[in-house]
C-alpha cells in the first residue's frame, strides 16, 4: 500500500471516529433520541421537504411521556429538545442566570454589523441594550406611535375597497404582508414605505427575499453560522445578503441625517434611539441610559423589521383564515368592533376589544410566530426528574409550537376557539403551556407593538369587509420550509362588503 493511500486510509477512519464521538454526546450522558445522520444529524429534509416545526413535532409526539428531554442534533450539535413544562419554566424563569442567552441567533458586530440586534445579543451587550430600548416599547409609547399605524391602516382599508365592491378573491398573505411591512417603515425606518399601492416597492421586495424567499444555500448557510457560531465569526462569516444591507443602512442614514438638519419629529422608534443617542435618555425621563452608535441604532431597526415583517403578517392571516371557517365567530367580533369603534376605530377603542383580544390569543395559541423558545447554557444544568447534567454551552430547544397544540393542556387543539381565553376559562390553561412571546427575563419587548398593530389591521378589516372562504382558499396553513418563522404563502380568501 502506498504512503498515499494509507494516510487517506486513516484520515478516513480519524474522520469516521470522529463523527461517532460527535453522535455519542447523548448517549453517553444517558439521554434518550433518535439516531443521528452525517452531515445533517436529525435536519435531513428541514428548509426543501418540510418546515423545522414539523419535524420537531413529530419527535415532541414520539418521545413526550417517556422522557423530560431528548436529545437530537442539529448537525453535529447536540440540542436539548425540552418536551416537560416545569423543566421549561425553570431553564426559562428559575435557572434564567445559567440559560441568558438565545443562542440562536448568530450575529457578528465586526463584519456583518446588523445581525448585532436586541434577539441576537448576549451577555451585558444584551443588557445594555435591553435597558436603552425598554422605555420605547412601553404600552404609553405605544399609544404615542398609534397614528402612525393607523394611516396604514387607512391605506389597507383603501387598497381594500374596490376588491370588496366587486366581492374579489384576495390573497390576504401579500396584504398582511404589505400592511406590516408599512407599519415597521413608518415605526421603525421613519418613511412611508406605501407597499399597499406600489406592487414592486424595494422595501417590501428586499423583506420579502431575506425573509420568506431564503435560498436553499442561505438558509443552510443560516443554520450553520446560528450552530457554530464561535467557528463563524472566526471565518468573519455573513448572513444579512449585500443588497439588504446596503439598501436598510442607506435608508436610515438618509433618514437621521434628514432629521438632524431639519429638526423633524415623527414620535416614532428612530426619534426615541435618537434621543438616546444625543442626550443618553428619553425626554420625558431622567434615567440616564447611555448612548448608541449608528451600527447599534441600524441593528435594532435591522431586528424589529425582520421580527416584525412577517410574524403579525402570520397572525393576521391565520385570523382571517379561521374566521373565514366559522363565520359566526367573525360576526361576534365584527359586532364587537362595531360597539367599541362606532365612527372610527382608535388606540383606547382598541384596548377596549375584549373579545378581539381573545381571538388574536387564540390564534397566537395555534400558530405562534416562532415555533421555538432556543437557550444556551453558560454552566452545567441538572436536568429536573433526571440523573443528568447537561455540560455548559448546550443548546436547548422548547417546542412552542408542539406544546401549544398538545390535546394535554388544550383539548382539540387543531380546533380554533377563542373561548379558551374568556375570563371564565383563561385559569384552565396550565401554567407555561402559552408562551408566544417567550417568558423570563428574555420576553419578547416588542409584544405591545406587535398586539397593537395586530389588533388595529384586524379591528379595520373586519368593520367594514366580510371574508369567506373560495375555490382557491388552502384546507389548512402548512409553514414555508424555506422560512425561519412559521410563515405561510397563498392563503386566498373572498372579501366583500358589508
Amino acid at each position: 500500500m502506498s504512503t498515499g493511500v494509507f494516510l487517506s486510509v486513516l484520515l478516513f477512519l480519524l474522520f469516521v471516529i470522529f463523527i461517532r464521538r460527535k453522535y455519542n454526546f447523548w448517549r453517553k450522558l444517558g439521554v434518550q433520541g433518535p439516531t443521528p445522520t452525517f452531515p445533517f444529524g436529525n435536519l435531513r429534509g428541514v428548509g426543501t421537504q418540510f418546515h423545522s416545526s414539523e419535524l420537531i413535532d413529530k419527535l415532541y409526539h414520539i418521545y413526550k411521556g417517556q422522557t423530560p428531554l431528548v436529545g437530537i442534533y442539529f448537525f453535529l450539535k447536540p440540542v436539548a429538545l425540552v418536551l416537560d413544562l416545569d423543566v421549561a419554566q425553570d431553564i426559562l424563569v428559575q435557572n434564567f442566570k445559567i440559560f441568558p442567552n438565545h443562542g440562536f441567533f448568530y450575529y457578528n458586530e465586526r463584519d456583518d454589523p446588523l445581525t448585532a440586534h436586541l434577539f441576537a445579543l448576549e451577555g451585558e451587550k444584551w443588557k445594555q441594550i435591553r435597558r436603552k430600548l425598554g422605555p420605547a416599547f412601553t404600552a404609553a409609547k405605544v399609544s404615542i406611535m398609534f397614528p402612525l399605524m393607523k394611516r396604514v391602516a387607512q391605506q389597507l382599508d383603501d387598497a381594500l375597497s374596490e376588491q370588496a365592491e366587486n366581492c374579489k378573491e384576495i390573497d390576504v398573505v401579500e396584504y398582511a404582508s404589505r400592511f406590516t411591512t408599512d407599519v415597521i417603515g413608518n415605526c421603525a425606518f421613519g418613511i412611508d414605505c406605501n407597499s399597499l399601492n406600489e406592487r414592486e416597492n424595494i422595501f417590501y421586495r428586499i423583506g420579502r427575499r431575506i425573509l420568506t424567499e431564503m435560498r436553499t444555500f442561505e438558509l443552510i448557510r443560516f443554520l450553520l453560522c446560528s450552530t457554530y457560531v464561535g467557528l463563524a465569526r472566526f471565518l468573519r462569516m455573513k448572513i444579512v445578503v449585500p443588497e439588504a444591507r446596503d439598501f436598510y443602512t442607506g435608508i436610515l442614514r438618509e433618514t437621521i441625517k434628514y432629521r438632524e438638519e431639519t429638526g423633524t419629529v415623527r414620535k416614532d422608534l428612530i426619534d426615541m434611539m435618537l434621543q438616546i443617542r444625543r442626550d443618553g435618555k428619553l425626554e420625558d425621563s431622567t434615567e440616564v441610559l447611555g448612548s448608541m452608535t449608528f451600527n447599534e441604532i441600524a441593528a435594532q431597526v435591522f431586528g424589529f423589521f425582520i421580527a416584525n415583517f412577517e410574524t403579525s403578517a402570520l397572525t393576521i392571516t391565520a385570523c382571517l383564515f379561521e374566521l373565514s371557517l366559522q363565520p359566526h365567530l367573525q360576526e361576534l367580533a365584527h359586532e364587537e368592533i362595531v360597539r367599541c369603534a362606532e365612527e372610527d376605530v382608535t388606540y383606547k377603542s382598541l384596548m377596549g376589544m375584549k373579545y378581539l383580544t381573545q381571538v388574536i390569543n387564540e390564534i397566537l395559541r395555534k400558530y405562534p410566530v416562532v415555533h421555538f423558545l432556543q437557550r444556551q447554557s453558560i454552566a452545567d444544568y441538572k436536568v429536573p426528574g433526571m440523573d443528568v447534567i447537561i455540560p455548559a454551552g448546550t443548546l436547548i430547544y422548547i417546542p412552542l409550537c408542539s406544546i401549544q397544540n398538545d390535546p394535554e393542556y388544550y383539548p382539540n387543539p387543531s380546533h380554533f376557539d377563542p373561548d379558551r381565553f374568556s375570563p371564565e376559562n383563561i385559569a384552565n390553561i396550565p401554567d407555561h403551556a402559552y408562551m408566544p412571546f417567550g417568558e423570563g427575563p428574555r420576553y419578547c419587548i416588542g409584544r405591545n407593538l406587535g398586539l397593537t398593530q395586530t389588533l388595529l389591521c384586524i379591528a379595520t378589516l373586519l368593520r367594514k369587509y366580510k371574508f369567506s372562504q373560495c375555490a382557491k382558499t388552502p384546507k389548512a396553513i402548512r409553514p414555508n420550509p424555506k422560512s425561519v418563522f412559521i410563515n405561510t404563502a397563498g392563503v386566498w380568501l373572498k372579501v366583500e362588503r358589508r
